[in-house]
C-alpha cells in the first residue's frame, strides 16, 4: 500500500485541482441565489468557533482554497478545517434550509467530501509510513558502539616473584634500619628505570612507643599531566615483631614480609613496567606507603594508642587533601601472593567504593579468576585505605587475603616467621596482577 501512495497522491492532486476550478465557477454562478444563513456553520469539536482552524491542509497535497460566505453580520466562516479526520470534519451545525440546495450543488459537495476523505486517508497512511521509516532510522542511531580494540599486556608472574625475592634479599625493611634504606633506594631506581617520574615524601613519624620513624612514601606518576588517572598502592615496610608466631621466642624478631608488604609492591612494580612500555590514555599513580606495619601489638604493656598502624598513608592522605588532579579512585594491594588465596569484598571498601569493588570483581570473573575473587562480603578492617578514603577523599578498595580458618582472618602466616618465599604462589600473583591490569586498561579505553 505504501509503495502505491505516491502515484495515488499525484492522481488525487490532479482531480482536486480540476474539481477546485469547476467548483469555483459553479459557486460564482449558483450561490448568489441563496442566503448566507442557508449554509452550515462549522464548529470546533468543543462546539465553539476557532478562527485558527480556518486553514485546510491535506497531508501530501497542496493547500485548498478557502471559501468564505459573507453573512448579514459581515463575518467570515470557513467551509473546511485543518488536519486529519478528527479536526477536518468537525460536526457542523446544519440548518433545515440546507436541504433546499439544488441537486447539482449538493452532489458537488458529496463528491468533494468523498475525494477529501480519500486524500486525507492516503495522507495519514503516508504519514504512518514516514513514521515507520523514522523509527527504523532512530533504531540504527541507537545501535551500541563496538568496544574499542586494545590489548591488555600479559602480567608476568615470574617477574613479580623475582621482585619479591629481591625485597626479601635486603632483609626485613623496618624503618630506621640500613635494610630499609637500601630497599627504598632500589624501589626508587626501579621506577625511574621505567621512565616514570618519582617523588620521595620523607617524614619523621611518631610510633606508638614514641620512636621517631624515618619514613619514605614513594610516589611514582605515569603521565602526571593527565587529569584522568587512578592509583595502585601498597605498603613496602615490614613488621618489626612476630607477635602472631606460634613460637613465643620469635616475638621480637622482624619478619621477612614476603607476602605482607612484598607481594603488593611486586605486583605494582610489574604492572608499572608493562604500562610504561605503552602510551595509554590514562594516568596512574603508583604509591608505596611506609611505616604501615609498625602498629602497637595487641598485648603491649603500654596504653593503647589509636591509629598506630598506617602512619605513612595517614601522612600522605593529609598532604594531598584538597589538591587538584587527584586519582579518581585507588586499588590497595596487601597480602596478594599467598597460596590458594581468597579475596572478598571487604567492608571498608564496600562502604566507600562499592562501584570499584564491583568493577574489579567483575573483571576478575571475566578473566576466569572468580575462584580467587569471591562474591562474599566480609567485615571492615583497618588498612591504608581506611585513612585514604575519608582524609584524601579518594574512593579506594583493598584487595587483601581473607582466611576464614585463621584466628586473624588473614593469611595464616601473617606476622609470623613463616611469611617467607616458601609461601608465595605465582598463580595468585598472576590472578591479581592480570585483574588490575585489565581494570586499568578498561578504564582507559572503554
Amino acid at each position: 500500500m505504501a509503495q502505491k501512495l505516491p502515484g495515488l497522491m499525484n492522481r488525487l492532486q490532479q482531480i482536486l485541482f480540476k474539481f477546485r476550478s469547476e467548483t469555483v465557477k459553479l459557486f460564482k454562478k449558483e450561490l448568489p441565489a441563496f442566503r448566507s444563513n442557508a449554509l452550515p456553520t462549522l464548529q470546533s469539536p468543543r462546539g465553539k468557533r476557532h478562527n485558527h482552524y480556518n486553514r485546510g491542509y491535506i497531508t501530501g497535497g497542496s493547500r485548498i482554497q478557502q471559501f468564505f460566505i459573507s453573512s448579514k453580520n459581515n463575518n467570515k466562516q470557513p467551509l473546511l478545517q485543518q488536519g486529519c479526520l478528527k479536526k477536518a470534519f468537525a460536526t457542523p451545525n446544519v440548518k433545515h434550509q440546507f436541504q433546499i440546495i439544488p441537486a447539482n450543488i449538493k452532489s458537488t459537495f458529496q463528491l468533494f467530501s468523498l475525494i477529501t476523505i480519500l486524500a486525507i486517508f492516503s495522507g495519514c497512511v503516508a504519514d504512518q509510513s514516514k513514521t515507520k521509516t523514522t523509527k527504523t532510522s532512530n533504531q540504527k542511531e541507537t545501535t551500541p558502539k563496538q568496544k574499542p580494540n586494545y590489548t591488555v599486556p600479559q602480567f608476568n608472574a615470574d617477574s613479580a616473584y623475582a621482585f619479591i625475592q629481591k625485597q626479601v634479599d635486603f632483609g626485613p625493611r623496618v624503618p630506621n634500619t640500613p635494610e630499609h634504606v637500601a630497599c627504598g633506594n632500589w624501589l626508587v631506581n626501579q621506577f625511574k628505570s621505567y621512565g616514570i617520574k618519582v617523588q620521595v615524601q620523607e617524614a619523621s613519624l611518631k610510633a606508638f612507643d614514641g620512636t621517631l620513624l624515618r619514613s619514605k612514601n614513594i610516589i611514582a606518576k605515569y603521565k602526571p599531566e593527565r587529569r584522568r588517572r587512578i592509583m595502585f598502592c601498597a605498603h613496602w615496610d615490614t613488621r618489626p615483631f612476630s607477635d602472631h608466631d606460634p613460637d613465643k621466642t620469635n616475638y621480637h624478631k622482624p619478619i621477612d614480609g614476603a607476602n605482607d608488604g612484598g607481594s603488593g609492591v611486586a605486583v605494582i612494580l610489574e604492572a608499572a613496567r608493562l604500562i610504561a612500555q605503552q602510551d595509554v590514555p590514562l594516568g596512574i599513580d603508583f604509591v608505596l606507603f611506609d611505616s604501615e606495619d609498625y602498629g602497637q601489638p595487641e598485648d603491649s604493656p603500654l596504653p593503647q594508642k589509636q591509629d598506630s598502624y598506617c602512619l605513612g598513608s595517614q601522612y600522605w592522605a593529609n598532604s594531598v587533601k584538597g589538591q587538584p588532579n587527584l586519582p579518581m579512585y585507588g586499588i590497595l594491594l596487601d597480602m596478594v601472593g599467598g597460596k590458594n588465596a581468597i579475596f572478598t569484598k571487604e567492608g571498608t571498601s564496600m562502604k566507600y567504593a562499592p562501584h570499584i569493588v564491583k568493577r574489579v570483581w567483575n573483571k576478575a570473573a571475566e578473566l576466569g579468576y572468580d575462584s580467587y575473587f569471591r562474591n562474599k562480603n566480609t567485615k571492615p578492617l583497618i588498612d591504608d585505605h581506611y585513612y585514604v578514603n575519608p582524609i584524601a577523599n579518594i574512593p579506594t578498595i583493598d584487595i587483601i587475603e581473607f582466611d576464614a580458618t585463621s584466628k586473624s582472618k588473614f593469611n595464616k602466616h601473617w606476622h609470623t616467621q613463616n611469611d617467607n618465599m616458601e609461601n608465595i604462589d605465582r598463580k595468585t600473583l598472576k590472578a591479581v596482577g592480570q585483574t588490575i591490569l585489565a581494570a586499568f586498561y578498561a578504564e582507559a579505553y572503554e
